[in-house]
Formats: C-alpha cells, structure tokens, sequence
C-alpha cells in the first residue's frame, strides 16, 4: 500500500516540480535528483545498520521535501479526509507512515536529504553564500543534447570582427543634444 501511495505522490508532487520549479532547468532537476541518490547511496555504505538497500522511497521524499519548500503556502489533501499546507507535508505524510506501522528511517532520510539539497541551493546562497550544488555545464549540455527542456541560451559577449554600429544608440525622434 506503502508502495502505490508514493507512486501517486511522485506523479502528483514531481509533476509539479518538473513542470513548475525545473521547468526551465531540466537538467536542475536531474541534478537534484542525482545528488539524492547519491548521498542516500553514500549514507547506505557508510551507516549499514540503517538498511537503505533501497533508496526509491527516500527519493521520493526528498522530491516531497523539495516540493514543499517551493510552494509552502499552498493547501494539499490528505487522502480527501484533511487538509494541510505543503509546507507541512512531508511531516504529515512522515506521520501517517508511523501511524500505519511503517519504518519511518526512509522518510526521514529523505526528508533530511531533501533539506540538504533545499540549504545548499536556497537558504545558503540567499544569504550571501556560495552555491556549493551548481548544475555542471557538461549536465546542461547534456540534458540539452537529449533535447529535454529550452537549448541552452548562449553567453552574451561581444562578437568579434564587423564593429559598424555599436554604438550608444538614440531613439528615433529623440532631440540630439551635444
């Protein structure tokens, strides 16, 4: 049951996330993505006795963690029966999962994989520090060539060779004044 209520929330809630949020930064989202299967992966090996053998449903509470931090104000429904705002809603559905008998340590380390990703390319760069997840080029380019998502916009500079009408510019009717 577990199961078929995290496949709804991944079409549901990452839906959202891949229209909305990435949707001009595809490869953002393959990057968020990446970086939580990777840590989960790295946090299996290096803490065994948490038994992450399998990292699907933390991912897909990280995208619920990420999900919420985009759009906190809004009101989500709870299996129909209750309403809370997304900000809270991995919590509830963390919750819900305790409440059913289920192991809460995959929830969580999604949740807390989830806000890591969230610190270090939200909180962190808005308060004037370096974002340490930058997508790499090499993805963009990448995640472009696949052809998913806007190409990848060219760097403005100033191209070399014919240099006629590069100046200031005036617009038409404008009085000239020396």
């Amino acid at each position: 049951m577990k199961f078929l209520f995290e496949m709804i929330w991944l079409l549901q809630y990452g839906n959202i996330l891949e229209t909305q949020t990435f949707a001009f930064q595809p490869a953002d989202m393959v990057a968020m993505l990446l970086f939580g299967a990777i840590t989960l992966t790295l946090t299996s090996l290096a803490i065994p006795s948490l038994g992450l053998y399998f990292i699907a449903s933390p991912v897909v509470f990280m995208m619920l963690y990420v999900y919420s931090r985009n759009f906190p104000n809004q009101n989500a429904s709870i299996m129909g029966l209750f309403q809370v705002q997304t900000f809270y809603l991995p919590f509830a559905f963390l919750a819900i999962t305790i409440v059913m008998g289920g192991n809460p340590i995959f929830d969580i380390a999604g949740i807390v994989v989830g806000h890591l990703w969230w610190f270090l390319t939200e909180l962190y760069p808005a308060q004037g520090g370096r974002n340490f997840l930058e997508t790499p080029e090499i993805l963009k380019q990448w995640v472009a060539n696949l052809g998913i998502g806007p190409p990848p916009r060219a760097t403005e500079s100033t191209p070399a060779g014919f240099a006629a009408f590069r100046g200031s510019g005036r617009r038409l009717g404008a009085q000239h004044q020396d």
